[in-house]
Parts: structure tokens; C-alpha cells; sequence
């Protein structure tokens, strides 16, 4: 636990944080099945809100990429040391990922090795050490970053629209013979892939897949791009580049979306431009709050969770499977959902009370860690 504050950047954290309330709303229901559409991820392609969460969350690890490599440089650590804390951060991002999805039963034969935190871990430690590689000293040059993404997206649009997976006829963007979800099924086996990336009734697919992780990477590169304009230009003119660019993200993945479909589940280009771009719009809006309505005491909830974000991820992560643990033929999950639809009526509503009492009680925890300054960092 990292017990002093330091300086942190309010409208990081307000982003940060309802992306991680969102991520919690969906992954703790009363009911899988009965859950209101909002909080549906799409089927395959396409735009739902749910689907803009995690790549939010990607997004402000890029934020906050300027700010801590600026930290650890005003601490005395140079670029050896910090390519050796980059690496171990990133490991243990994959460990502590693996593990929870391990949890509790820990039968290593099927568990699923892809996941939120792997997925990461791995964008975390490759757009770090790109940052590095594109500074000089304590400059971060914005140059490079925006070629490797450039590269990236168009890099792998080719290379989806034109190579087809083995024993497939022509290139695909769907669930069974898209590049991606065949080098998962290759590289992983069905037994270690995510069980409900199914198409009908098998298993075909990962949406953290190994692949798809690469073009995630830029919704990381353009959150170390955002802070760097935020940081370097006047505060109305980088609040105007941002509104621009985040339009200007969000026409042209309309645009691309005819010939390369938004897919979050293959994190297509198209969609990490429309994520980007809606990601960015976000933190310029709540940063205008912040500024001109001084709403940090209305968005205190949010606040806390976004300060100490990957705690509370992985303790709705610990949480969740032993909601589900079979005690006397039942679990506390489907005992809470039962006992709450005597309060609500309609299924659905039951569900998300039940998930809002959840995020709840994972509230009080966050804030007596943030009342303390407690704040994990791997």
C-alpha cells in the first residue's frame, strides 16, 4: 500500500472511477439473466455503453503514464530503473489476473489464462516502455506515439482484411473464423479461454484475447497523449484540441465502421477510435466540472473508487465467485436476488439493486482505505 496521496489529478480519477463503478455494476447482478440492456455488452458488433467501460479504464492508465514516470524521475530513478519496475508491474498485473481467475477452486487444468488484468498488464508494460523509449530525459515526445498508433490501427485493419486463419476461405471479422479468435483457440485451447465467448454452443472465442491486445494498446498510447496536450497547452485551448479530436475519433470510426466493423470483442480499429474518442470527450467535460462548477464533493463516491482503482477491482474479483458458491443447493447471490424481488418487483430492477448494494458495501471498504490515504499500487 502506497500511504501518501502525492499529487493526483482529480479528473484522472473521476474518469477512472466510473469506469470501475460501471465494471462493478455489470460483473456483480443479482441475475445474469436479468439484467436492464444498458448494462448488456453487445453481442458482436456494434456500439453499447457497456462496451465503452474498459477501454475508458485503458485510457486513463495512459493518463496517468505522464504523471508517474514524471514522479519516479523527481525521485531520483532513471530509465534502467524504471524499464525493471515497468516489467515487474506488468507481471504482476498477469499474476494477480490469473489468480483471480483461478479463484476460489484454483484447478489449474481449465483455468482461463486471458482477462481484464492480463490485458492490462500487457498494454500497461508495452506503451510504458514505448513512453520511455520516446523521451529524453523527462520530455516525452509526442511524435512517436502518435506513429505507433497510426501504425498499429491501420496495421492491423491489413492485416485482418487479408489474411485469412488457416483452413478459412477469406478473411473474417466474426466470432468463429476471425484471426484473432483462431490464434486464441491455438494458443490457449478451449479449456483456458473465456467459457462464455461461445458461438452457439462452443466455445470459440476471448475477448482479451492475445491478438486484440495490440490495437488496446492505443486507447493506452492516446491517454498519454491527452495528458500530455493537457499538460503543454493553455487549459481552454487543450480543452478544445480534446473536444475536436474526440469528434473528430468518433466520425471517422463511424466512417471505418462500413468497411472495418466496430467490434470490441477483436478490439477492431474502428472501435478503439470511437472508444478514444468517447473516452476523451468524457475527461474534457468532467474536467470543465471540476474547474467551473467545483463539483468535487458531488462526485466524492466516484472519487474514491478511481483513487484506489485496482483494489476495488480486485476485491469485486474476489467477491463474485463466492457470491456464487453453492451453500445447501444456493449461493448468496441467488438467495439476495430471491429476497430483493419481495422489494422490487420487475426482475431486472431487483438485479441492479442488488448489484448497487454490492458496489455499496465495496464503497465502505474503499473509503476507509481512502480516509487512511491507502492506495494499492502494483
Amino acid at each position: 500500500m502506497d500511504t501518501s496521496m502525492g499529487h493526483r489529478w482529480i479528473a484522472l480519477d473521476i474518469l477512472r472511477g466510473l469506469s470501475v463503478i460501471g465494471m462493478l455494476l455489470i460483473i456483480n447482478p443479482g441475475a445474469w439473466d436479468q439484467r436492464y440492456s444498458w448494462l448488456n455488452h453487445v453481442e458482436w458488433a456494434g456500439i453499447v455503453h457497456a462496451d465503452m467501460i474498459f477501454p475508458t479504464f485503458l485510457f486513463c492508465v495512459g493518463m496517468a503514464l505522464p504523471i508517474s514516470i514524471a514522479r519516479r524521475f523527481s525521485g531520483g530513478a532513471n530509465k534502467q530503473h524504471l524499464f525493471l519496475h515497468i516489467l515487474w508491474r506488468s507481471v504482476a498485473l498477469i499474476f494477480v489476473g490469473i489468480l483471480l481467475n483461478a479463484f476460489p477452486s484454483f484447478h489449474w487444468e481449465d483455468v482461463r489464462i486471458p482477462g481484464v488484468l492480463q490485458r492490462i498488464g500487457l498494454c500497461y508494460g508495452l506503451v510504458a516502455s514505448l513512453v520511455l523509449c520516446s523521451s529524453h530525459g523527462r520530455d516525452i515526445y509526442v511524435r512517436p506515439l502518435i506513429i505507433a498508433s497510426t501504425l498499429i490501427l491501420l496495421g492491423y485493419w491489413f492485416l485482418l482484411a487479408n489474411f485469412a486463419a488457416p483452413e478459412i476461405a477469406a478473411p473474417a471479422y466474426d466470432s468463429v473464423n476471425s484471426l484473432p479468435a483462431y490464434i486464441d483457440r491455438q494458443l490457449f485451447g478451449l479449456q483456458h479461454m473465456w467459457p462464455y465467448g461461445t458461438t452457439g454452443s462452443a466455445v470459440t472465442y476471448d475477448p482479451e484475447g492475445v491478438l486484440s491486445t495490440l490495437p488496446a494498446c492505443v486507447n493506452v498510447i492516446l491517454g498519454v497523449v491527452a495528458t500530455l496536450v493537457f499538460q503543454r497547452e493553455p487549459k481552454v485551448r487543450a480543452a478544445s484540441i480534446g473536444l475536436i479530436v474526440g469528434l473528430a475519433f468518433v466520425v471517422l470510426a463511424l466512417v471505418w465502421n462500413q468497411w472495418f466493423p466496430i467490434i470490441k470483442k477483436i478490439w477492431t480499429s474502428s472501435f478503439v477510435l470511437f472508444s478514444s474518442g468517447v473516452s476523451i470527450i468524457a475527461f474534457v467535460c468532467i474536467d470543465f466540472l471540476l474547474k467551473n462548477i467545483h463539483a468535487e464533493k458531488f462526485l466524492y463516491v466516484i472519487h474514491v473508487f478511481g483513487a484506489n482503482a485496482l483494489l476495488a477491482f480486485i476485491v469485486a474479483g474476489v467477491i463474485g465467485p463466492l457470491m456464487d458458491m453453492s451453500i445447501g443447493g444456493s449461493s448468496i447471490r441467488a438467495d439476495g436476488f430471491n429476497w430483493l424481488q419481495h422489494i422490487v418487483v420487475d426482475p431486472k430492477g431487483a438485479s441492479f439493486l442488488y448489484s448497487f448494494i454490492v458496489v455499496s458495501l465495496i464503497f465502505l471498504l474503499m473509503n476507509f482505505f481512502y480516509q487512511r490515504q491507502w492506495f494499492l499500487k502494483l
